[in-house]
């Protein structure tokens, strides 16, 4: 108990402060340099995560990585790897209603699939989806 006599209102300031600048300085330089590769933008049934270019043997692998099911089925149709396709998608939750085109990459178990835009790979629930086509 004798310890704490000695602490006052500016060792526990300054304490709070060093602490502070600790944790910006390890979230922005180190963990911030980790991922700085890969953007994300969520807007609740569909997420965007920025990538290097369509023709970018990475972003290819990424993909087919993450959405290992090279066939999805949607209302009798049935759409490949590689298929250009326009997808139209609603949010559940606020209504508001999407429309992307790119490349069909695949689905997963999880119930979402893979388009692949020029700037992004588009993850959408297959819920959310209302209309598909080929173009």
């Amino acid at each position: 108990m004798d310890f704490f006599e000695y602490i006052d209102l500016y060792d526990i300031i300054f304490a709070g402060i060093v602490a502070l600048v600790l944790t910006v300085f390890i979230k922005v330089f180190i963990i911030g340099r980790a991922f700085h590769k890969i953007t994300f933008k969520n807007e609740g049934d569909i997420l965007y995560i920025k990538h290097k270019g369509m023709n970018n043997k990475q972003t290819l692998n990424e993909c087919k990585a993450m959405f290992p099911m090279d066939k999805f089925s949607f209302k009798g149709e049935l759409f490949l790897r590689g298929d250009n396709v326009q997808v139209k998608t609603k949010n559940i939750r606020t209504g508001s209603e999407y429309v992307f085109n790119g490349v069909f990459m695949g689905g997963n178990q999880f119930e979402t699939i893979c388009i692949l835009t020029k700037d992004n790979m588009v993850v959408c629930f297959t819920d959310s989806i209302t209309e598909i086509k080929k173009i």
